[in-house]
Parts: C-alpha cells; structure tokens; sequence
C-alpha cells in the first residue's frame, strides 16, 4: 500500500490540528487521530503532552527528554510541548508512514521499532542523519527554492520530504527529482532504474546541486542551510513558510535537535535539466532488461544532457 502527498499533507495537517484541541482540554486523552490505533492515546497537562499506549508485551525505548512509566502493559509519557511538540510530530508521522507503507504488519511492532528510531536519532554518537543524508536535503530544499521562484508557492505542497515518492517532488504538470554532487563532478547516482522516465502527460525535471563538506569559516550546517532558505523564502515573499518548515521537521530537522547537526557544507550552483524522451537515462528507464539480470541504483555523467 501506498499513499498520496495529499494524504500525507492532510494527515499532518490533522495531528497538529489535535494538538491545539487538546490544549483546550487540558488531562482528556484522545486517540491520536491520522492513526486510527485505539491503544495509543494524546492528551495536554500543564505544558505536556502526554501520549499513552496500551496493550504492549515490551517497554518501547524513548530518548532521554520522555519522561516515562511502562506499567502492567501501558506505556505513559510525558514530555515538553514547548520544546518537543515537533518531534512527536516527527514521530506520529513516521508511524502513519510506517503504517501505509506496511498494512499487514503487526501495530505494536511498529510502535516499538519507531520509538527505538526515535531514540537512535537522539543518540550522542551521531549525527541524527548522515552526511549523505544530509546532502540529499540540501539538493531538495534548493530544487524546492527553484519550483517556487519558476511556478509559484502553490506547487510547495508537492514537495514529498519523506522520501517514498518516486520523484522528490510531483506536481500535476511535472516531476523533480533533486540531487546533489560535489562540485568537481560530473556524475550523480540514480535511485533507481525508472527514477528519471519520464511520467505520462508531464515534464520531468533534474535538479542537480553542489555541495561539498567544508570546513571554511563561510559553510553552514544543514540547520543554518534551512533556516536560510526559510527566510529567503519569507523575502521573496513566500507565504507558505510555515508549511516548508513543517514538511522539513517531518523530514527530520527540527530546531529542537538543530544543535546535533555538526557536518558543514558549501553549497554552490543548482543545474537545472530538463529530462527528455532521447535522453539516455529516460531511454534506459523504459528498457526491457534480458531475463533474470536486475539493476538497482547507477551513476548518471550530466554530460548526457549536452
């Protein structure tokens, strides 16, 4: 099973709608709601949120900022809301992912591997992504800066942070996919062999952005790369800010864990190609592979486009 941007969009939009509600009922636990899972319930007391979960064999891990209680099967915390309400938005998110991506899959193992997910991402031995993780945001939030400054804010919301669409971002009239590279090269690795054929009835885009780990005064980490882009966005006059930040946060980068991002980069030019039908990589898409011989990712010279 799969899903749509557009229920992704409104199952976020949903949650922090819950999280205002419950606000105004402060000690009341409610299911939480783009989950339709009865055994886990949210609710607000004095600057909590508080979430709830019952019927489970293990305790869940939690990073150390959950104040929790596990107890005759019922995991109960409590946590900040000033400080973490994006992370439990971070989490609730990648639950509903987890559920649509896998709807057989059993409910209190997807509880207990996206609670141990979250406590990775906390560790202190690492950075809450990789550097190449990291690259790959800053090659999408440039081709996101590049959709509105050519087509307007309206086409934003087509931007998928979580990774699971084919292309990072699917508009009704087009696709892009982003990438980045270091400067000096010339290539980029696909995902997948169809990633660059060319959708029916639409264009097909490639943003390819440099970015290179550096350690000179002037490089950023990837907090202070997004917080620019938001308020070049906001001076351009963007007014769907808010919602970018939202999707980044459900990507993984909220201002609370900011501080754990320590790789630096320079971030260079953004190449945009438009993918045609007689490029090789959309001729290759579209190939017939001899029986039992299977690809997965390759590397793509941009010189194929001259």
């Amino acid at each position: 099973m799969v899903y749509t941007l557009i229920e992704q969009d409104t199952a976020t939009e949903v949650f922090l709608k819950q999280l205002e509600n419950v606000r105004s009922s402060p000690g009341t636990m409610v299911a939480v709601a783009p989950l339709t899972i009865t055994t886990f319930t949210i609710g607000f007391q004095d600057g909590n949120i508080l979430l709830s979960i019952t019927e489970l064999e293990d305790e869940p891990d939690s990073p150390s900022w959950m104040d929790s209680t596990f107890t005759a099967g019922t995991f109960a915390i409590s946590c900040d809301a000033a400080q973490y309400q994006s992370e439990i938005l971070y989490l609730v998110m990648h639950i509903w992912r987890r559920m649509k991506l896998d709807s057989a899959g059993d409910i209190n193992e997807i509880l207990l591997s996206s609670f141990r997910f979250l406590k990775e991402r906390w560790s202190t031995e690492n950075e809450p992504k990789s550097v190449e993780e990291q690259k790959g945001l800053i090659g999408e939030l440039m081709a996101l800066l590049w959709v509105y400054d050519e087509h307007g804010e309206e086409y934003l919301r087509y931007w998928d942070a979580s990774g699971h669409a084919p292309n990072d971002i699917e508009t009704p009239e087009f696709h892009v996919e982003a990438k980045s590279k270091m400067k000096k090269a010339n290539t980029v690795r696909i995902s997948f062999k169809k990633q660059l054929s060319i959708p029916e009835d639409k264009k097909l885009f490639l943003a390819v952005t440099d970015a290179n780990v550096s350690q000179k005064t002037e490089a950023k980490t990837l907090p202070g790369i997004k917080d620019e882009l938001l308020q070049q966005l906001k001076d351009m006059g963007c007014g769907k800010v808010t919602e970018v930040k939202n999707a980044i946060e459900s990507w993984g980068l909220s201002d609370v864990i900011g501080e754990k991002f320590t790789t630096t980069f320079l971030v260079g030019d953004t190449t945009i190609y438009e993918v045609l039908a007689e490029h090789s990589c959309a001729v290759y898409g579209e190939m017939d592979l001899p029986l039992g011989i299977k690809t997965e990712s390759y590397d793509l010279e941009l010189s194929s486009f001259y």
